[in-house]
């Protein structure tokens, strides 16, 4: 899955949930001002044309874009992580 964030913006408590779940993802970070993927080059309003982050596309080619959906997605996703528990 690729997810893409930008430092210090709330896309980081996606990456916080994927590594308590110890599962890999392509982190892709986003330049805010530029809408431009760091890593490539590329446009990231092609993935999400509001150009914001945290924005997640899932193996099966999904694309996430609210910060709490991503978040739900991923405690479902890995329930042994114990992440969408109180």
């Amino acid at each position: 899955m690729d997810l893409y964030f930008s430092p210090l913006a709330c896309s980081m408590a996606t990456r916080v949930a994927l590594y308590e779940a110890g599962q890999p993802a392509n982190y892709l970070e986003v330049d805010p001002k530029t809408k431009q993927v760091r890593n490539d080059g590329s446009d990231f309003s092609k993935v999400n044309p509001l150009g914001l982050v945290p924005t997640l596309r899932t193996d099966d080619g999904v694309v996430l874009t609210e910060n709490a959906a991503i978040l739900q997605y991923v405690a479902d996703q890995f329930p042994r992580a114990g992440l969408g528990t109180a």
